[in-house]
């Protein structure tokens, strides 16, 4: 309809006027509810019922994507309505906050740290914050999906000391096979393939001793999340746990 036509129709001017009204006043107090509810999680001392309010409320809230700052003081690109990704959202921090407060309880500035099994790079990007410009970390994701989403994630935080590898650790050199779930950040992606896979992947692999001489770096720590193939990645670092010359690393 053109501009005289819908003069001429004022039933149908207001029609759509209170539609429009409608939408922006949904959106308003959809994103009210999702900033009250993100900062209640997020900052209230009561922990009595937010698992509660989370399981019950918001799971079942669908969101847009959105760049939050999380509370360890690095920004994240997150999906909301991804699983693996939910929970950062909204609480703006890591599901296993345990394992990342002691983390950044044992790196100083100028250390080095390796990130096995990086994920979207909540460990990575700590890890990047605390040790500063003159330290260094190096990712490995070898899900090609959720390698795209650490690699936006460094570039969201203009990080320089961050080195991404798309490839594999594990207790040889080589090429292998990579099992993951397709169009997901899910955290189950393996070596070792499962029921819940549906996708596969060919990769580089190579171990934590040959990365390590073919670099002469020293990590101060290593974090490993390969699942189900932790211990061939530490049987790959068998120099690094065995060396005399420098203290071993942090697992």
């Amino acid at each position: 309809l053109n501009q005289q036509q819908t003069q001429k129709m004022p039933g149908l001017q207001k029609t759509n006027r209170s539609s429009c009204s409608l939408r922006c006043t949904s959106r308003l107090n959809s994103g009210m509810l999702e900033n009250m509810l993100r900062s209640y999680l997020m900052n209230s001392p009561i922990k009595i019922g937010k698992s509660f309010i989370y399981n019950s409320i918001c799971k079942k809230i669908e969101s847009e994507e959105k760049v939050i700052t999380t509370k360890d003081g690095f920004k994240l690109l997150l999906n909301p309505n991804d699983p693996c990704q939910k929970y950062i959202f909204w609480y703006s921090r890591y599901n296993e906050n345990d394992e990342v407060q002691l983390a950044k309880s044992l790196l100083n500035e100028n250390d080095c740290f390796i990130d096995v099994g990086a994920h979207i790079g909540y460990f990575s990007l700590t890890a990047a914050h605390k040790v500063g410009y003159g330290g260094k970390v190096f990712s490995f994701e070898p899900n090609p999906y959720t390698y795209k989403l650490l690699e936006r994630n460094v570039q969201v935080n203009s990080y320089n000391n961050i080195e991404l590898h798309k490839e594999a650790v594990a207790d040889s050199q080589g090429a292998t096979f990579f099992y993951f779930k397709e169009a997901t950040a899910d955290y189950g992606a393996s070596l070792h393939r499962t029921d819940k896979h549906n996708s596969v992947h060919e990769v580089k692999k190579t171990t934590l001793d040959s990365f390590c001489a073919e670099r002469n770096i020293s990590p101060a720590f290593i974090k490993i999340d390969a699942e189900r193939a932790d211990n061939e990645v530490i049987l790959g670092a068998k120099g690094l746990l065995s060396a005399k010359s420098t203290p071993p690393p942090h697992f």
